[in-house]
């Protein structure tokens, strides 16, 4: 097989396209026809990329947790996530900082439940 043959099925030019879903990515925002401010396309990728990373911290929290259920602490370490928020790689500007902090402590606070 070359590499220009996709492995992966779905829509994209190619398999990097494919397994990132690009196509279904970029679909996330407006199109230039609808936007009403001249910042929008901004905003909107500052905040998907803010809730992507969120979701990273979650699922680090989650199997920091799991791993400390199981009483293996050494493993639970490995994640960033239970290290300390990630919310200074937030991008600064909008609340976002504030939005990360407010959601890993609404977490943890339901960990230690």
């Amino acid at each position: 097989m070359s590499q220009s043959e996709s492995v992966l099925e779905g829509k994209g030019k190619n398999d990097y396209e494919k397994y990132l879903r690009i196509v279904d990515l970029l679909a996330c925002q407006k199109t230039p026809e609808a936007f009403v401010h001249h910042d929008e396309l901004m905003f909107q990728i500052v905040h998907q990329t803010a809730e992507l990373w969120m979701k990273l911290q979650i699922h680090e929290i989650e199997e920091a947790r799991t791993c400390i259920q199981q009483e293996d602490c050494l493993s639970a370490t490995r994640f960033r996530a239970a290290r300390g928020p990630r919310s200074r790689e937030l991008p600064s500007g909008l609340g976002s900082r504030d939005i990360a902090a407010q959601r890993v402590e609404s977490l943890l606070a339901a960990i230690k439940k």
